[in-house]
């Protein structure tokens, strides 16, 4: 069979991708499933090496078109070079190529092709010859184990890339028992789609300084009220977005909407931060700190009117990439809340290496410490170590008037809880600061 990537004959233009000179997805896929049928009938294995370029938006936006268009075609021009004659191989989006490996002896001889194929694309390099970081992730997918058509194998490659991703790996190889549940499918669709129509929404729960009795700010919350299914809580579509590679769209639309919405907010109370949550694998990702400046750029916030909240387990699960991206977060001025301290088994080990501004100790050890001793000399210790830190100290999970005031007493600078307010939707949280006590200083009434 014949490979569809030959370039330079005009018989096999059509199935040319500019700019890479490789098969587009359409004719991939066809001559994908034409080696499908051959090896069905001759009984032999087939693998699909799929391969997507971490961050390729990023690199389009700060080199530009032209010279994200000659970095693919150098991807493309190594992928050329290692490849078998007979395999074949495409550029399938515009971050993705594909390669399939046509008679395998063995399945395993999948994965040896996958690293050849990942360690080709090292230093890759701008025109003016200085190497750019490029990090890829390959999901390799086998037949007939994981599939008996391009587009199953494909699927199953492409859930690879996110458990290579999960994992911090180069590559993986599908797992059949990782399989989508089918009774999820649907739910996905639907989140898929309220991410991009915007039907999700934005709660609030405010955040006060308790040392001088004022609003400090307020933490943004994901709510989804779906149009078929009623409310859907963030402990159910969260997870389903992390499955399913849905966790980085809805947190660029959780950051973007937060800014959009504290722009009003701040205009009742100027000094109000905004707080949003990120998750491991948004943390991970390569373009984070370029579509956070981009997002402080478009709603004119200045970056420290941003708190971004990542658990302590999320840094621990890739501790030295976390760090790195904090420390570049950090550098663009955003403010840096560690959630739910105290719950992890590395916290006091890596403190003095993460460059954060907060400490925010777990509501586990908040709601029981006005019965508990132990519990309350634990939140005393958090406070005196963030003190010692020089870190600002938050407590989340204040129920009651004893609990506030004994933090108070105790020396912590700031907390949330259902005592103080609980989440609310924009335009009643826009009510609770007109009203509340904790705003009858300094609030500023807009102009008519």
């Amino acid at each position: 069979m014949t490979a569809p990537h030959t370039t330079g004959t005009s018989g096999n233009s059509r199935l040319m991708d500019t700019p890479t000179g490789m098969a587009k997805r359409a004719d991939f896929l066809a001559a994908l499933d034409e080696a499908l049928h051959e090896h069905q009938q001759q009984d032999t294995t087939l693998a699909v090496v799929l391969l997507n370029i971490k961050g390729f938006r990023t690199i389009n936006s700060i080199y530009g078109y032209s010279a994200a268009d000659r970095i693919l075609q150098q991807m493309a021009d190594r992928i050329e070079s290692v490849r078998r004659q007979q395999d074949l191989a495409g550029h399938i989006g515009v971050d993705e190529f594909a390669v399939a490996l046509l008679n395998l002896k063995s399945p395993h001889l999948a994965e040896l092709a996958a690293n050849k194929i990942i360690t080709s694309l090292d230093e890759i390099c701008l025109d003016d010859g200085s190497p750019i970081d490029i990090k890829l992730h390959a999901g390799i997918a086998v037949f007939p184990e994981h599939g008996s058509t391009s587009d199953a194998l494909l699927q199953q490659a492409d859930r690879a890339i996110y458990t290579a991703r999960e994992t911090y790996q180069d590559y993986q190889m599908a797992d059949n028992s990782q399989q989508p549940d089918a009774s999820n499918s649907g739910l996905v669709r639907e989140l898929e789609h309220a991410i991009t129509k915007s039907e999700l929404e934005l709660y609030y729960q405010p955040k006060v300084d308790l040392q001088h009795k004022h609003l400090y700010g307020a933490e943004a919350l994901i709510r989804w009220n779906s149009p078929k299914r009623g409310f859907i809580g963030p402990d159910e579509f969260i997870p389903l977005a992390e499955d399913n590679g849905l966790i980085f769209p809805l947190t660029l639309w959780s950051l973007n909407t937060a800014l959009r919405q504290s722009v009003e907010i701040r205009r009742l109370w100027p000094d109000f931060r905004m707080a949003v949550n990120l998750s491991a694998s948004t943390l991970a990702e390569i373009e984070l700190i370029e579509l956070v400046k981009r997002a402080l750029r478009t709603w004119d916030t200045r970056p420290d009117r941003l708190m971004i909240e990542v658990t302590e387990s999320a840094v621990m699960k890739n501790p030295e990439a976390s760090i790195e991206t904090l420390r570049g977060l950090r550098k663009l001025g955003v403010r840096l809340s560690i959630d739910d301290f105290g719950t992890g088994y590395s916290s006091f080990g890596y403190l003095k290496q993460l460059p954060v501004h907060e400490l925010k100790i777990d509501q586990s050890f908040v709601k029981g410490m006005a019965s508990d001793v132990n519990d309350a000399r634990i939140v005393q210790t958090m406070i005196n170590l963030g003190e010692n830190f020089e870190l600002s100290v938050i407590a989340e999970g204040i129920e009651d008037e004893e609990t506030l005031y004994q933090l108070t007493s105790m020396g912590c600078n700031h907390g949330q809880g259902y005592y103080i307010g609980r989440p609310m939707p924009r335009e009643k949280f826009m009510d609770w600061v007109r009203n509340s006590e904790w705003t009858r200083t300094g609030l500023t009434e807009p102009s008519s």
